[in-house]
């Protein structure tokens, strides 16, 4: 359970509707929330750990909006391109091999954003980023660099920078040893012969993820656009934290009147050149062996047919043929060698696995739910198919017989 803190006042302008302290302790407790106590205009409460979108006061006043009929219905956020690039390179594949970025425009940094946001940052550092293992988030003064920018992994000594809370430049070895933040979270790449920084297009460092931020990006007062990275291991938990932290700053610039809040996607590297699929031809499934990503489904389709599963997860003692986890940067010659690629997932946040299919050139089944929908939507060589649906067999069937010819 994660404690989260209110203020009245901040609370009735993001709402847009004046109810007292008692009157809010009230409904935000029937949205599932536990109140924990009131301290002058401060209200606490006890979030839950499955609902990371109410991890802030801005997440809360969007939940209560909803639930006092002022806003039905899933809000609809604007994301469109930003015409800068978040390049990630290949090399990271082994450390921490996914980052996403975001883009916040015309935002005045006043008092009570800059509190929320330091503090949504952190709760999800604690919680969905199981200490920065899972999820790492860098918040930066845009205007202090120049794009594009690039997710790459170094050699330790090679690399010299500023890093927040210290008046010289150090080496990122330097930084594990010397600084209090390199000394916390050290365990989490200094065992990797590389580690991850961010660059901008003049090699200057915003950050060396998972640890610490470059002086240089700091936020100040006179901060208006904002460039958020989010690195880690699991690329639904990155996806999600960038997500919950966009449509937060949403919510406030909204509020603020801001011109734009645009949210840039990650991407999946294209090979140069991709050979034929194997004879006969088989289908692919890649991604953790549990009930969400529809491992199950796919064993109960695919029943008879040619197959190669890569992957782990809790449902292994039931898929003994499972070659078992590969690393992302081992995964081409196994999209490479298949004749059609499925995505049974139950629920899905961003389609790397579809992404990375298509880049390969290999047609895709997939379950129309979440991300995949985007993902394969609009591509020729996709299927789109209802979860759990009874169809799921003869697609994959006629994918792959067609694609094998």
């Amino acid at each position: 359970m994660t404690n989260v803190d209110v203020r009245h006042d901040d609370l009735v302008d993001l709402v847009g509707k004046s109810l007292s302290i008692e009157e809010f302790v009230d409904r935000i407790t029937f949205m599932g929330a536990g109140p924990e106590g009131v301290q002058g205009d401060v209200m606490t409460f006890d979030i839950f750990p499955n609902r990371p979108d109410l991890y802030s006061v801005e997440g809360i006043a969007r939940g209560l909006r909803g639930f006092l009929g002022m806003e039905v219905g899933l809000p609809v956020y604007q994301a469109e391109a930003s015409g800068m690039d978040f390049v990630v390179d290949r090399n990271v594949a082994d450390v921490r091999p996914y980052a996403v970025g975001g883009i916040v425009r015309g935002l005045e940094l006043e008092d009570a954003l800059l509190r929320s946001l330091v503090d949504l940052q952190e709760k999800l550092h604690l919680t969905v980023g199981r200490r920065r293992k899972k999820v790492a988030i860098g918040i930066h003064d845009m205007d202090k660099v120049t794009p594009p920018y690039t997710y790459k992994a170094v050699l330790p000594p090679d690399v010299r920078f500023t890093p927040l809370g210290m008046a010289q430049e150090m080496d990122l070895l330097d930084i594990l040893t010397k600084h209090e933040k390199g000394r916390e979270y050290a365990h989490l790449v200094a065992s990797q012969p590389v580690f991850p920084i961010i660059t901008d297009a003049r090699g200057q460092v915003l950050s060396f993820p998972p640890v610490i931020n470059g002086i240089l990006t700091q936020l100040t007062p006179d901060t208006r656009n904002l460039f958020i990275d989010v690195t880690g291991t699991d690329l639904e938990a990155v996806s999600g934290c960038l997500a919950i932290l966009s449509t937060a700053l949403a919510e406030r610039a909204h509020m603020l009147g801001a011109r734009e809040v645009r949210i840039v996607p990650s991407g999946v590297s294209s090979p140069e050149t991709v050979g034929p699929s194997e004879n006969p031809p088989h289908v692919l499934f890649v991604g953790r062996l549990s009930i969400e990503k529809g491992i199950l489904e796919f064993l109960q389709a695919t029943d008879g047919m040619p197959r190669v599963i890569v992957g782990d997860g809790p449902l292994r003692d039931r898929v003994p043929e499972a070659v078992g986890f590969v690393r992302p940067a081992g995964l081409g010659p196994y999209y490479e060698r298949a004749a059609v690629v499925a995505c049974p997932s139950r629920r899905e946040g961003y389609g790397v696995v579809a992404r990375e299919a298509m880049a390969h050139g290999r047609p895709v089944v997939a379950s129309a739910v979440g991300g995949l929908v985007d993902a394969v939507g609009r591509a020729g060589s996709a299927h789109l198919v209802p979860p759990l649906a009874a169809s799921w067999a003869s697609r994959l069937s006629v994918a792959s017989e067609w694609h094998g010819r």
